[in-house]
C-alpha cells in the first residue's frame, strides 16, 4: 500500500524543518524561522510531493486540526511549525506508548486531537496509515468536504470494516454516491460519514456500488 498523502506531507515537513533558529531569504525579504518551522506554500509542496494542491490542502487541514502542526499564512508563503518537534527528534521515547497502554482498551480505539499531540512518530504513522483515515481522506477529496477524524466519524468506518467491508468497496460506495448526489443541492449534504457508513444504510449503498458482472454469451 502506498504511503498516505497526509503521512508523506508530515514526514516531509518534519525532515525539512529548521533544526535551529535561523533567518531565511525569500523574494519578499528575510524571514526569521524558529526551530521546528519550515517555509513553503501549497504549490511548492504539491510539486515536491507530486500531489495535487487539493490533496496538500486536505492534509494540511487534517494535521492542523489534530494539533500536529501550526500554520501562519501570508499572501506569498506559509510557515509550518511542527508542534512537538523536539519530541519527534527522539524516536526511542516510550512515555507516550506507556501512557496509552494504561487507558482502557475501548478508549484506545480512536485518536483524538489532544491525544495526537503526544504521539511518537511510530504511533502517528500507524494512525495516519489506518484504513479508516484513508477512507475519510478519500471522502473529503471526492465530496470536496473537510470531515475531521473525530471518534464519531472514525468509529462508523471501523465498524463497517469489522463487518467485512474492504477499503476498495467503501471507496466504490463513495464514488457511486458522489456521482448520484454531488450535483443535487438537497442530496449533497448527505455525502457525510453518518449517512454513507450508517449501519442500516451501508448495505444498500454497497449494493449500488457493486461491480457489474459481465454476462458471457455462449453460442450454441
Amino acid at each position: 500500500m502506498q504511503m498516505p498523502n497526509t503521512l508523506a506531507l508530515f514526514m516531509f515537513l518534519l525532515m525539512n524543518a529548521m533544526y535551529k533558529d535561523c533567518k531565511v531569504g525569500t523574494t519578499t525579504g528575510v524571514v526569521e524561522l524558529k526551530r521546528g518551522e519550515y517555509i513553503s506554500g501549497r504549490k511548492k509542496l504539491a510539486a515536491d510531493l507530486n500531489q495535487s494542491e487539493r490533496e496538500i490542502r486536505t492534509s494540511l487541514s487534517r494535521l492542523t486540526e489534530l494539533g500536529i502542526i501550526d500554520q501562519q499564512t501570508t499572501s506569498r508563503y506559509s510557515v509550518y511549525a511542527i508542534v512537538k518537534y523536539n519530541e519527534y527528534q527522539d524516536s526511542d521515547q516510550q512515555t507516550t506508548s506507556t501512557t496509552t497502554n494504561k487507558r482502557p482498551a475501548n478508549d484506545q480505539q480512536t485518536t483524538t486531537k489532544e491525544e495526537s499531540k503526544h504521539l511518537s512518530i511510530k504511533e502517528l504513522n500507524t494512525y495516519i496509515c489506518s484504513p479508516s483515515a484513508e477512507i475519510l481522506d478519500y471522502l473529503n477529496q471526492k465530496a470536496q468536504s473537510n470531515f475531521r477524524p473525530v471518534p464519531a466519524n472514525i468509529k462508523l468506518i471501523e465498524s463497517r470494516l469489522k463487518e467485512g467491508a474492504t477499503v476498495e468497496e467503501m471507496k466504490r460506495v463513495i464514488d457511486t454516491m458522489v456521482a448520484k448526489w454531488m450535483d443535487d443541492e438537497k442530496m449533497r449534504e448527505y455525502l457525510r460519514p453518518s449517512t454513507l457508513f450508517n449501519a442500516t444504510k451501508y448495505s444498500q449503498y454497497s449494493g449500488l456500488a457493486a461491480p457489474k458482472q459481465k454476462i458471457r454469451m455462449v453460442s450454441l
